[in-house]
């Protein structure tokens, strides 16, 4: 059974993004947003607008450097090719949510190239080869690790005694 899809109101989903409603009816009308029309009320998917939702790391430089590849269809294999990672770390990457994935053609399944070119990005920053290093937090920004908590090492103390030649 396919799951329902919510919606909620077209006040609601203006105020959750921070947008007029008449902007939010102009996408509805270009059908980037799905919508209907209940008791004479405009409601929207909410699905939808938790796309649209800026997350931290839409206001990142690292991320709006690859802002012209936004939306734009890569498979898998051509992203393993064309960003030299492997499918296994950007189905990693895709399960934890750091790439959207758009959909499928086919057998082959499509993501967001501007998250790709992005991960890949921290994933150099980070120098390659991470195996055990955490990279992003959970909402997709690079990790910055605390400094360490841990003491200095104590200095030894020298126990010689001085001896004082008069």
């Amino acid at each position: 059974m396919a799951a329902l899809i919510k919606f909620v109101s077209l006040s609601e989903a203006a105020e959750r993004l921070s947008l007029e409603s008449k902007y939010l009816l102009r996408l509805i009308n270009n059908g980037k947003i799905e919508a209907a029309s209940i008791n004479g009320e405009t409601v929207v998917s909410e699905r939808d607008i938790i796309k649209m939702t800026p997350t931290p790391r839409d206001n990142l430089v690292e991320y709006q450097k690859f802002e012209k590849l936004k939306g734009t269809p890569i498979w898998l294999n051509e992203a393993e090719r064309k960003y030299e990672i492997s499918c296994i770390t950007i189905m990693r990457w895709t399960r934890k949510g750091y790439i959207a994935k758009l959909g499928k053609d086919g057998n082959k399944m499509l993501l967001n190239e501007q998250d790709v070119a992005y991960c890949k990005f921290i994933y150099d920053r980070m120098g390659g080869s991470t195996k055990g290093k955490r990279i992003f937090n959970d909402d997709g920004t690079p990790f910055v690790p605390l400094p360490s908590r841990r003491k200095p090492p104590r200095q030894r103390q020298s126990h010689s005694k001085t001896h004082i030649v008069a």
